[in-house]
C-alpha cells in the first residue's frame, strides 16, 4: 500500500498535540505514543520508537552536549536506514491498511532533511503561533526550562522560524496559525483539504482553557 506520511513541525508549545490529536480522531495512525499527564491531559501523539530513533540521530551530532539547547544553523547528514526503520516500528505496531500515518515532535523540525530525503512524498504541517501569546506560553510552562528569559526564547522561536521557512521552501507544506484553531472549524477543515482527508466534526478535542492554563 502506498501510505501517505503527514510531519507536523513546529516549535515547542506550538499546539502540535492538540492537532495531532484531531487528526488522530480522524482516523490518522500515529502508533505507541507518549501517555497524557498533567501538562498533556489527552496525550503528546509522538511515537515513542520513532522518537527514540530521532534523538539518537540528534545526540550523535550534539558534541557539546547541548541537549534542549541543541538548535544547529543546518543538520544535513542523511542516515538512509532511517526509513526502513520507520516503517518497520509502523508495522509492528500495527500500522495494517491505514493509508495515513503522522508523527510529530518539535525535535522533526531541527532534523527536517532527515525526514525529508528519505520520506519525499511526505505532506508536511507547519504550525505558527502569535509570537507574544507562544512566549507567553513558554515562560509559564513548567517543564520547558531550557531558558528563562523571553530574550532567550525569542530566540530560540526565531532559530525554528528558520527552520521551517526552510521545510516550507522544500516541502510539500501548508503553513497553519493555530492561535485560530478555537476560530470554529476553520482550521482543521483546512488541513483536511490539504492532506485530502474526510471532514467530520472534532470540535470535542477543543478545550480552550486548558489551552491557555498554567502548566
Amino acid at each position: 500500500m502506498n501510505r501517505q506520511p503527514i510531519f507536523i513541525v513546529s516549535a515547542p508549545r506550538s499546539g502540535s498535540s492538540l492537532l495531532s490529536y484531531m487528526l488522530s480522531e480522524l482516523g490518522v495512525f500515529t502508533g505507541e505514543c507518549k501517555k497524557a499527564d498533567k501538562w498533556n491531559v489527552n496525550g503528546y501523539f509522538e511515537n515513542i520508537k520513532i522518537t527514540d530513533e530521532v534523538v539518537k540521530y540528534l545526540r550523535k551530532y550534539d558534541v557539546d552536549n547541548l541537549g534542549k539547547k541543541f538548535q544547529p544553523k543546518e543538520l544535513g547528514f542523511i542516515d538512509i536506514t532511517f526509513k526502513d526503520k520507520v516503517n518497520n516500528i509502523l508495522f509492528e505496531e500495527g500500522i495494517g491498511e491505514n493509508k495515513y500515518w503522522l508523527y510529530k515532535n518539535p525535535k522533526t523540525a531541527i532534523c527536517w532533511m532527515q525526514f525529508h530525503k528519505n520520506f519525499p512524498n511526505a505532506k508536511w504541517i507547519i504550525l505558527m503561533r502569535n509570537k507574544e501569546e507562544h512566549l507567553a506560553s513558554l515562560l509559564r510552562t513548567e517543564f520547558m526550562d531550557a531558558y528563562d528569559t523571553k530574550e532567550e526564547w525569542n530566540s530560540f522561536i526565531d532559530r525554528y522560524i528558520n527552520y521551517l521557512t526552510n521545510i516550507n521552501k522544500h516541502c510539500d507544506s501548508l503553513i497553519v496559525n493555530m492561535s485560530e484553531i478555537f476560530q470554529g472549524d476553520k482550521i482543521i477543515n483546512q488541513v483536511c483539504d490539504f492532506l485530502k482527508l474526510p471532514k467530520k466534526d472534532v470540535s470535542y478535542c477543543l478545550n480552550k482553557k486548558k489551552w491557555n492554563e498554567k502548566k
